[in-house]
């Protein structure tokens, strides 16, 4: 996890000013798939609701869709960083005094140029990551992360691709970097039919026997016969992937993942592993000790009883990054609005093969995977 291979940093801008004690900037690093986007939500209206001068901003910093400050010149991790600093520089100039936190990955977060930038705005993290292996797993199956790393792909100039599953582009430019990472410069036009030309980091690859159509960032459709995919409602494959929330947010057949066990098992014998490392890093670079688990910062949602357990990580996740007044009262009164309403779906809603999945997870010797496995409501 923590060994990607880096880019070296080249046209980042010179360091800005940050004499001020006060850490104007926190970082929520999300380990994937571990449900991020209602992590961001719940913050966003926190933020809102207590009123705190404090601005979440999601991944709209590393999206070169958001964030105008993007380089269109170098590498991506070039490019990311540098524009990741501009707006932060940008952003503490127009609204002086306020807190602005936002979401990494964790390649991301680790990558040396990154944390020269972030070391400069005295930046405290957070990881948050989830538990449930099996649950991480389906995720990441039905949002395609799981395909195409072992198949990888020479990209060439003309290819077409979607950029962040949205615009179709075409490839103008490739840099050779190795055999997973191709940084490649693309041209694709957005909603309001402006012309862009952005250099990307592409892990994506060519499905087998199809057009040559591809995904952008750490996806891919490249599953292999047997391989675990995501599939529709019919058990056809799917490249939905990370546009299943878009279709069914509008009332669209959305997509299940099929499971092949074997993949499954080494996933949950090594997830552990990966969080423990980025813990250790982490750590080494002065940050919280230990990572919070994304089921407990939501739980109060699923049943009033699991109040305490969300109130004391979100407590300890935002007071992690030192955003400013933060309170438990203030956290109780707003998870109250809301406390209970958003029950734990049964597993087999997301699973296609679930009565297969479900007898291995039943056969597992460690009960602590064996309780990983959800039927019911809780």
């Amino acid at each position: 996890l923590l060994s990607a291979r880096m880019m070296t940093l080249t046209s980042l801008p010179s360091a800005s000013s940050s004499s001020s004690s006060s850490p104007r900037v926190g970082v929520l690093i999300s380990a994937g798939c571990s449900m991020s986007t209602a992590v961001g939500h719940f913050l966003q209206d926190y933020i809102t609701h207590a009123q705190i001068d404090a601005a979440w901003k999601g991944e709209e910093l590393m999206d070169p869709r958001k964030n105008h400050f993007h380089v269109r010149a170098g590498g991506v991790e070039e490019s990311t960083t540098a524009a990741v600093k501009a707006w932060i520089d940008d952003f503490t100039e127009k609204n002086p005094g306020t807190f602005l936190a936002f979401k990494m990955g964790v390649f991301q977060y680790f990558d040396p140029n990154m944390q020269r930038v972030l070391k400069e705005y005295n930046t405290k993290a957070v990881l948050h990551y989830r538990a449930n292996a099996l649950d991480r797993f389906t995720c990441m199956v039905r949002d395609c992360f799981n395909c195409g790393l072992k198949v990888p792909l020479a990209l060439e100039r003309g290819y077409k691709v979607l950029v962040n599953h949205s615009y179709q582009g075409v490839v103008k430019e490739v840099r050779r970097i190795s055999k997973e990472e191709q940084p490649v410069l693309v041209e694709y036009k957005d909603n309001n039919d402006h012309v862009n030309l952005d250099w990307m980091s592409y892990r994506a690859y060519l499905p087998e026997n199809s057009s040559n159509l591809l995904f952008t960032g750490f996806v891919g459709t490249a599953c292999r016969a047997g391989q675990s995919h995501s599939v529709d409602e019919y058990g056809k494959p799917s490249k939905l992937c990370f546009l299943r929330r878009k279709a069914t947010a509008q009332g669209l057949p959305g997509n299940k993942a099929w499971i092949d066990t074997s993949e499954l098992q080494n996933f949950m014998q090594h997830v552990n592993t990966t969080v423990t490392r980025a813990v250790e890093h982490m750590n080494k670079l002065g940050q919280c000790s230990e990572a919070i688990k994304a089921e407990d910062l939501l739980a109060y949602e699923i049943s009033s009883s699991r109040m305490q357990n969300s109130l004391d990580s979100w407590f300890k996740a935002l007071t992690g990054i030192r955003m400013p007044n933060i309170s438990r009262k203030s956290l109780q009164d707003f998870m109250e609005l809301s406390v209970g309403d958003h029950p734990l779906a049964p597993q087999d809603h997301g699973i296609y093969n679930f009565d297969e999945v479900e007898q291995f997870m039943r056969s597992m010797t460690d009960e602590k995977f064996r309780s990983m496995l959800r039927t019911n409501e809780e």
